[in-house]
């Protein structure tokens, strides 16, 4: 394994488990109102309460923001759902959607919860509820009230999708306009990581969903996003635009600084970087890895932000899948040479990893050996199932359409040809590979998306995708001991303790070979150097457009 490249990027999240911990510590404490006491290199600051600390999230701009202008981002695919955040948002619908939508808690850069539409909230002593304080005299962009009885709506409809932050919510009840209790069967620690990171914390104004719903609409709203945020919807054309405008009755006063937001679709990624080098667009989402020193050399302001750790999957849930029998996952792992495909395809730019954790990061244990490149070890397992090159086996392969990750797959076929294995390629839109990966599937291999972000770090990503009956991946296989494990690990409050049963099913999931995992996935954004703050942070998923300006 070769020396984590993008170490400094994790080590961040470390420090974030450290302040989640102690965020749930004191939450569980008396009636008093729930404190947090930050450390950071620069500063310290005493215990503030919760109820007072505001937005926006974290330091201050570093120069006095100006106000005006309308920002242009180029993505690299439309949006399918920015307006149901009950249907869960991915990260990219997700970023989109917060022009419009906040959340009831949001993240700092370093992975705290603070406040957004809740100023407080409450864990009572027995875990069996929390109750949250929401913020008075926020309005809907149709001038309707956010009050609790739109948040009570909201959760409510996650329940009814069965989002996955809402697991072990039996009900929730609006107290009076300002208090939402949420009552629990089993209280998962993470939950307010979950609000976040599932988006089931994301409101929009039930008046107008309940309009399209009653229309016999519903869809729609998945393009027509009315919340709270600093930009409201103004227009949407598939695979053309997506508009915002600057919301006048936003609470945060003096926010947001830009008048509009413009978002185009370019899925061509060179098109993409073209108009973004000749002042077509301020902003650049999912900038390939080849493209990074070039723009930085270029003058061109590029962060990253650490995202998934990314693998491949088959349907093993499936007694008559080539799947179901442990030799042939292995004889894939063994196959594929994921230190030579992702530099050759990467440049570089992304490390590979053998376990369901970045190295150096949070569940990282570097006593796992995992699967080697080893093409005879490969061939030999394969030979007896009967597969090899004279007698191959045609495999489907569906995954969702980007070209980031085209090449990648273009390799992944090659290097699996080798040993018998023919992949058919099955590419699938954004909406319509959401829908396949939340369903089942048969006889066929699938890309692995699992999300490592501090908003997911040790359990919602492995109830999410990696358990029995999950949300994702229905089809993939998990042993009883494995799941057994994970049901004592979702309750415990102590992070130490939380972190060694994450050791202990991280290396199940990789002795079993339930799922491939092939490199730490990282998003890289491009931005023109007039364009400041964008408030995205390096380890949280969180996106803050209110703070985003323009240097006249």
């Amino acid at each position: 394994m070769r020396k984590f490249k993008l170490l400094s990027y994790l080590v961040p999240v470390c420090l974030a488990l450290v302040l989640i911990a102690g965020i749930l510590l004191a939450s569980c404490g008396g009636d008093e109102e729930t404190t947090t006491t930050t450390t950071t290199t620069t500063s310290t600051t005493a215990a503030v309460p919760r109820s007072i600390l505001q937005c926006p999230q974290g330091p201050a701009s570093p120069e006095t923001p100006q106000y005006g202008g309308t920002m242009r981002e180029i993505w690299g695919a439309a949006p399918s759902n920015i307006g149901a955040p009950w249907n869960l948002l991915s990260g990219p619908n997700k970023m989109l959607a917060r022009n419009a939508l906040e959340a009831l808690n949001g993240v700092t850069a370093t992975g705290e919860m603070v406040p957004q539409l809740a100023t407080a909230w409450q864990l009572d002593p027995d875990k069996k509820t929390v109750t949250f304080t929401l913020r008075e005299n926020v309005m809907f962009h149709d001038n309707t009230p956010f009050d609790a009885d739109a948040v009570k709506w909201n959760l409510e409809m996650c329940i009814e999708h069965n989002n996955p932050a809402m697991q072990l919510v039996t009900s929730v009840e609006a107290l009076d306009k300002t208090h939402v209790r949420i009552n629990f069967s089993q209280y998962d620690p993470l939950f307010l990581n979950s609000l976040c990171g599932n988006t089931a914390g994301f409101i929009v104004s039930p008046t107008a969903a309940k309009k399209l719903i009653d229309a016999g609409n519903e869809d729609q709203i998945n393009y027509t996003p009315v919340g709270t945020g600093p930009f409201k919807f103004v227009e949407f054309t598939p695979n053309v635009i997506l508009k915002f405008a600057k919301w006048e009755g936003y609470w945060q006063e003096g926010l947001p600084y830009l008048d509009a937001v413009e978002i185009k679709p370019v899925q061509d990624a060179t098109v993409a970087l073209a108009a973004f080098r000749n002042k077509e667009c301020d902003y650049l989402e999912g900038v390939r890895p080849m493209d990074v020193d070039t723009l930085i050399a270029e003058g061109y302001n590029v962060t990253v932000q650490t995202s998934a750790i990314f693998g491949l999957c088959g349907d093993s849930a499936n007694p008559d899948s080539p799947f179901a029998d442990i030799r042939f996952r292995k004889a894939i792992m063994y196959a594929l040479d994921n230190e030579s495909i992702v530099d050759s395809v990467y440049y570089g730019k992304y490390e590979t990893t053998n376990q369901w954790a970045a190295p150096g990061g949070p569940g990282w244990d570097p006593s796992i050996v995992g699967y080697t490149y080893d093409l005879a070890k490969a061939k030999s397992l394969l030979a007896e199932l009967n597969i090899s090159v004279d007698t191959p086996l045609n495999l489907k392969f569906t995954y969702p359409q980007s070209g980031l990750t085209q090449d990648f797959y273009t390799a992944l076929q090659g290097e699996l040809a080798k040993v018998g294995i023919i992949l058919e390629f099955d590419p699938l839109t954004g909406a319509a590979w959401n829908s396949f990966r939340m369903g089942t599937f048969n006889n066929q291999m699938t890309e692995f998306n699992s999300s490592y972000q501090v908003d997911f770090v040790y359990s919602d990503f492995l109830k999410q995708s990696f358990k029995k009956d999950s949300v994702w991946y229905k089809s993939v296989w998990t042993s009883d001991a494995y799941n057994a494990l994970l049901e004592t690990m979702l309750p415990e409050t102590d992070m130490a303790k939380r972190a060694e049963y994450y050791k202990q099913l991280n290396k199940m999931l990789v002795d079993d070979c339930v799922a491939f995992p092939t490199f730490v996935k990282i998003n890289f954004k491009a931005a023109q150097p007039y364009l400041i703050d964008m408030g995205c942070g390096d380890i949280s998923n969180e996106y803050l457009p209110e703070r985003a300006w323009i240097k006249q």
